[in-house]
């Protein structure tokens, strides 16, 4: 995953993609559901945007502007963001051109190796558009992950963020989305619910074997995904292993 972030008073504002794969922006901190904003940087091009809140990570997702978006925050000292009936940011990000470079070095690799075979293994992949039924079976565990502003350190004052993962059975791989490539093997899932009661059962049953049913699979796109594949988890119950 290439994550970037600046920040801005109580506003986090960043960049996440998977190698190859579209990039998207977000702002956190935001109170709202959705929001029209106008991003640019300097006193380059002026893009237009919508923001839609994210039900599961609580940020408002944006499609980035352009291809050359993030090249232009590389060269720029200013990102402006204008957000319609409520404020105007500047946010210096002329501290951050290092780490915009490395972020455009994390996306390219893989482009090529994301694409290759997709459409030979495509039939025999999952297909995360089926929502009918979800089922896994594996190893739970319950981990702490550095999450915002940067994604690498609890210590160095990320946040710590708690996933659980399901580590599978048998390797499979996934298609039905722009953030997943048949031609990779997953063999670690990221489950979550937002219902109170399954994540309480999710809670009690780390650590054991279990099978889970699935309302939702998508791959990931955020620095908040700790696996390849993220799935809503819509029941679990543990899994009697014969002996």
């Amino acid at each position: 995953m290439c994550v970037v972030e600046v920040k801005r008073d109580n506003l986090q504002i960043g960049f996440m993609a998977t190698p190859g794969l579209e990039k998207i922006a977000y702002i956190e901190g935001l109170d709202v559901q959705s929001a029209n904003a106008v991003w640019q940087v300097d006193a380059n091009k002026a893009y237009p945007l919508r923001g839609e809140r994210s039900d599961y990570f609580g940020f408002l997702a944006f499609d980035v502007p352009s291809p050359s978006f993030i090249e232009e925050l590389m060269q720029g000292t200013t990102l402006n963001i204008s957000v319609i009936g409520k404020a105007k940011y500047a946010i210096d990000v002329s501290s951050a051109r290092k780490a915009f470079t490395q972020f455009v070095d994390c996306h390219s690799k893989g482009g090529a190796t994301a694409k290759a075979g997709a459409a030979a293994s495509a039939a025999a992949c999952l297909d995360v558009r089926d929502q009918a039924q979800l089922v896994f079976s594996g190893r739970l565990t319950q981990s702490v992950f550095p999450g915002p502003p940067n994604y690498e350190s609890i210590d160095a004052g990320d946040k710590a963020e708690t996933a659980f993962l399901l580590g599978l059975t048998q390797p499979i791989c996934a298609s039905g989305d722009e953030f997943l490539s048949s031609n990779e093997e997953i063999s670690t899932i990221h489950v979550y619910s937002d219902d109170p009661q399954t994540a309480v059962e999710l809670e009690r049953l780390a650590d054991q074997e279990v099978r889970i049913v699935g309302s939702e699979a998508f791959g990931s796109h955020t620095g908040h995904h700790r696996a390849r594949l993220v799935v809503h988890v819509r029941s679990a119950e543990p899994i009697q292993l014969n002996r």
